[in-house]
Parts: structure tokens; sequence; C-alpha cells
């Protein structure tokens, strides 16, 4: 069993999670999240998993979607506290990797783009190009 409680107020909006993250759970959970993000909150979001006694792994997937949306995940318990550094940490790792391949993406364009040779560029800056017959 989950219990979902929003408490909004105008600096934030407050998601209360307490019970196991499991099962038809999870679904509902993502049912809220979505009515929640529907509303067009003015501030931030924050999901408050103190309560939470049970992640399993579906609800591990759907915390690291929520995170990935913009949601604050807290907690002070010692499993829920280990599940968003978990979560935090692929979504840094992730990051990072897209980085690398958006790195290595500009440096391979950047070598094609010197391979090109334009006549006209060619001509404007003094180089002769020969024809091949």
């Amino acid at each position: 069993m989950l219990r979902l409680r929003t408490i909004s107020t105008p600096g934030e909006t407050l998601l209360v999670l307490e019970g196991r993250l499991t099962g038809p759970w999870v679904d509902e959970l993502a049912r809220c999240w979505a009515r929640l993000c529907d509303e067009k909150h003015a501030g931030p979001m924050r999901v408050d998993l103190e309560g939470v006694t049970f992640v399993s792994a579906a609800g591990k997937a759907l915390l690291a979607r929520l995170h990935d949306d913009g949601a604050l995940l807290t907690a002070r318990a010692c499993m829920t506290t280990a599940t968003i550094e978990e979560i935090a940490q692929s979504a840094a790792a992730m990051t990072a990797k897209e980085n690398e391949v958006s790195d290595a993406n500009v440096e391979t364009n950047r070598e094609r783009i010197s391979q090109v040779r334009s006549p006209d560029r060619d001509r404007r800056r003094g180089v002769r190009s020969e024809r091949l017959r």
C-alpha cells in the first residue's frame, strides 16, 4: 500500500509518499505525477520519500523519471537516501556520457568540414586546384 499526499504552497509543491512503492502503486504515482505536471505549478516540485519502506525496480525507474523531469527527491532514511543517490549518480553518468558523445560528434564534424575543400574558397585564397584529366 502507498499513501500519496500533495501539499501545494506558493514556493513549492510537495508530494509525500508513505508505504511501499511497488506493483500498482507505481502506476498510481505515475498518474499523480502526470496530473501535477499538467497543473503548471509556480515553484519546484519536491518528492518526500521519508515514509517509503520499499522501492521496487519499477519504482526506482519511475523515481528516476521524476528526477529527470526536475523533481527534487528527498529522504532521511538509509534505504531511501541510498536509492536517491543511486538515481542521481545514474543521471550524472548518463549526462556525462551524452556530453562525451556530443563532444565526439562535434570533433568529427570539424574534421569532416576541414577535409571538404571549396574551389571558390581556394580561389579566393590563391590556391590552385588541379583538375584530373
